[in-house]
């Protein structure tokens, strides 16, 4: 079991106190009662951690607890056995052809089966061992033919369908290494078309790598990711991949730092970027982001025109079938652009709109614990935050930490923490009490 360290330390410590499975689960429910939380585990749910399941943060504090483990052996623990799983996925093959799934839906078989398959493919260009960091870089790396060049480009792809639902810690350490992957296969490759296609694939790595950097509050990170994306996607020649750098940029810029006027510049610089047969898919895209990017600079006239240029886009288009790559991510359906019409107002303080543009978008990301989802909710919380529904608030809050704290969201949870400063005023409410038992402990330690 050395590859699920968190299942073998639960068996052993619970073998050690000779505990039953229901045992636990009892301690288990005593915990949360403590914690004036409720818990559902059962002794199935115990089982399944002995066979490799990881708990919630909370359950797994719980665990920690019903087994008489320090907590910080356990969530070590639990870090190596994600890690390891992750590692699993990239060392698995499978023969299964490669689908198609929705970002952050992805059944969990069918995601391991298609990264696993690109993962071997792409090992005739060296990638498997770069990936996993466990054996040195050759000195040299020999110029890939053309499935290896194929194969490195839809690994590439296949990590970014992996950000929604994996931990940044576990997430990390392979993009990266992917990441220095391409870029020596760039020196190795003469041609101007294998070039360009080797650049794209580092572009699209290098903007996981910053998405990633985001999630963990990295912004020196973020900035260094965001230029090598730039550069790439100069190098790849492809005017669709550099607007969407520049889209991107622009985001992160506007939710990231606060600099609505480099937000609006870098959004202005994508739209004069995109090649005149780009799709629709494309204009919609960019256009959301506009609205977030004028909003930011607190020009509300500019926002409420980019959000009708977004819909009279999205009317044109013909559905999910027409996104093509980059613009694969979900800007299809108008509940989509609802979502940034909620960020949007609430940068304007605008909770009226905020409130219910923000509740469509979110319950349209459906019930998978996404990090679009924990940070879309930590946004309606605030949004509930300035209407004064303190409950709402805090109990949208609580659930945003449950998801950001899973899956390492950082991002998320800073703005939970811009929650809980909105608010002091009523912090001796007893929402906000239970809401500071929960979270506040963790939000104080978060950078700043």
């Amino acid at each position: 079991m050395d590859h699920l360290p968190l299942a073998q330390l639960v068996l052993e410590a619970r073998q050690r106190q000779g505990l039953s499975l229901n045992g636990v689960a009892r301690r288990m429910h005593a915990a949360a009662q403590q914690d004036g939380m409720h818990c559902g585990v059962t002794r199935q749910t115990i089982l399944g951690y002995q066979r490799g399941r990881i708990p919630h943060p909370d359950a797994l504090r719980w665990l920690a607890a019903a087994v008489g483990l320090p907590l910080d052996e356990v969530i070590a623990a639990a870090r190596r056995q994600r890690r390891y799983r992750l590692e699993l996925r990239v060392l698995a093959s499978a023969d299964t052809p490669l689908g198609n799934p929705q970002c952050g839906t992805l059944n969990e078989d069918v995601e391991r089966r298609e990264l696993l398959r690109l993962m071997g493919r792409a090992a005739t260009a060296g990638a498997l061992t770069s990936a996993l960091g466990r054996v040195p870089a050759s000195a040299s790396t020999a110029p890939p033919d053309a499935e290896g060049i194929e194969a490195a480009t839809t690994v590439a792809r296949s990590l970014h369908r992996l950000w929604p639902t994996t931990a940044t810690e576990d997430l990390q350490g392979p993009v990266l290494a992917h990441q220095r992957l391409i870029s020596r296969l760039l020196t190795t490759v003469s041609s101007e078309k294998d070039q360009a296609r080797l650049a794209a694939a580092a572009t699209d790595t290098a903007l996981l790598a910053a998405w990633l950097a985001e999630d963990s509050w990295e912004p020196g990170a973020v900035e260094r990711h965001f230029q090598e994306a730039r550069t790439y996607a100069e190098r790849s020649q492809d005017n669709d991949l550099q607007a969407f750098v520049a889209c991107t940029m622009s985001e992160w810029a506007a939710r990231g730092t606060g600099r609505g006027a480099e937000a609006v510049r870098l959004v202005q610089q994508a739209k004069s970027l995109l090649p005149r047969n780009a799709s629709t898919t494309a204009h919609t895209y960019i256009a959301a982001r506009e609205a977030t990017a004028y909003a930011t600079a607190h020009d509300e006239p500019a926002m409420s025109s980019a959000l009708i240029r977004a819909e009279k886009s999205l009317d044109k288009t013909d559905g999910p079938g027409e996104a093509t790559w980059p613009w694969i991510f979900p800007m299809n359906h108008h509940h989509e652009i609802t979502r940034f019409k909620g960020f949007a107002a609430l940068n304007l303080k605008l909770p009226g709109m905020a409130v219910p543009a923000l509740t469509d978008g979110l319950e349209q990301l459906g019930p998978v614990p996404t990090k679009r989802r924990a940070y879309t909710m930590s946004k309606l919380a605030e949004a509930h935050c300035q209407t004064g529904d303190v409950e709402q608030a805090c109990d949208l809050g609580a659930r945003a930490f449950t998801i950001g704290s899973q899956l390492g969201d950082t991002e998320s949870l800073i703005a939970l923490r811009n929650v809980r400063v909105q608010l002091i005023p009523v912090e001796t409410t007893q929402a906000v009490r239970a809401f500071d038992d929960r979270v506040l402990s963790t939000l104080l330690t978060l950078p700043r």
